[in-house]
């Protein structure tokens, strides 16, 4: 494992400094490898505090190096904010008609914004969103739909639910045939996926392997069986493929599932009505519940299924709850962000420390 740690003599407060490092490997060694990996760090004034303000929210992406968290609310602009202070830090209009589900690189240097309208993902310049280039679905896509960025076999690529996994180098499919239109969670090394059906009573889930075909991508089923859970709103899986959390709205609770026989092997304690189910870059799991009149609605889980800490819910939100699919998690794990949903006429967005 590689540990970095910052010298911040010198340095100014309230600003963001990049830097690229370099890693070799020994010059006698059998084979040689250079990697470059962008590092960033933010110097506060002072402690992140729990903000929230009014805007509208359906789609949240945050970004696993820089401190931000994109932020879509519908239209055609993607706003930037600051994960720490909650200010806007960019805007990035005109990137589709309407912007639908966000997502970002593994080295946080593009941003993917699926477009509603015109039925395609656009990939983005993640600091000054520029457009770079466009992925077309074949299909259309809208709300409920999911997208996930993976390095299958060391290729950087996008897997949208119905349409094909493209290299988002060569813009070139991958696969030959399009992938489940359910909602998906997919591992970093892109050779294990799962999906859930939205919505459904009782839910299902389902297990898919990845496999390299030549220089092409198979993607096959190993399995399917129903859950327990109900009205499922949200699905993620542990780095290693190992466990897997589909977030549905009963029982009041999360629960984990083998990521090879697709049994149920964990409780974990939560409240009605579970809808969010994410994976920090510590491999931790977070779940979110919709939360109306409840304490907490957020709660974070060791990779062993021991409590670490809950997130308290904000006077504001309290008798909004916290929409499905709708809870990200900041690239050092501090912070949680999330939303109320749109359909109430005071839509807020909160910015919480985690733990």
């Amino acid at each position: 494992m590689l540990t970095l740690q910052a010298n911040i003599k010198g340095l100014n407060k309230d600003q963001l400094y990049l830097a690229t490092i370099t890693v070799s490997t020994a010059a006698n060694s059998e084979f040689a490898d250079t990697q470059s990996l962008p590092v960033s760090l933010w110097i506060g004034s002072q402690s992140p505090a729990n903000v929230d303000f009014k805007r509208t929210v359906t789609a949240l992406a945050t970004n696993p190096v820089l401190p931000y968290v994109y932020v879509s609310g519908g239209g055609s602009t993607v706003d930037v904010y600051n994960v720490y202070t909650a200010k806007l830090v960019a805007s990035f209009p005109q990137i589709a008609a309407t912007v639908g589900a966000l997502t970002v690189s593994g080295d946080g240097q593009f941003l993917f914004a699926a477009d509603y309208t015109n039925y395609r993902i656009v990939k983005l310049n993640a600091v000054n969103g520029t457009k770079l280039s466009q992925f077309n679905i074949g299909q259309k896509i809208g709300p409920g739909f999911s997208m996930v960025y993976a390095r299958p076999f060391g290729v950087p690529a996008i897997y949208p639910a119905g349409g094909k996994i493209f290299s988002v180098e060569t813009n070139t499919p991958l696969t030959s045939t399009p992938l489940t239109q359910e909602f998906i969670a997919v591992t970093p090394n892109g050779q294990n996926m799962y999906s859930v059906d939205l919505g459904i009573s009782p839910g299902s889930l389902t297990g898919y392997k990845v496999t390299d075909n030549g220089g092409t991508l198979k993607v096959a089923s190993f399995g399917s069986s129903s859950i327990s859970g109900e009205n499922c709103q949200d699905l993620a899986v542990s780095d290693n493929g190992a466990h897997v959390y589909p977030a549905c709205g009963y029982p009041y609770e999360f629960d984990v599932y083998s990521g090879k026989t697709l049994l149920q092997v964990q409780t974990l304690p939560a409240a009605p009505y579970p809808n969010n189910a994410e994976i920090d870059t510590e491999g931790r799991f977070v779940g979110g519940i919709d939360g109306i009149y409840e304490t907490y609605d957020a709660f974070l889980y060791g990779q062993n299924g021991y409590s670490i800490s809950k997130v308290a819910t904000m006077p504001d939100q309290y008798a909004n709850g916290q929409n499905g699919n709708m809870l990200v998690v900041s690239g050092d794990t501090s912070r949680v962000i999330s939303a109320t949903s749109p359909v109430f006429s005071n839509p807020i967005i909160l910015f919480r420390n985690l733990q």
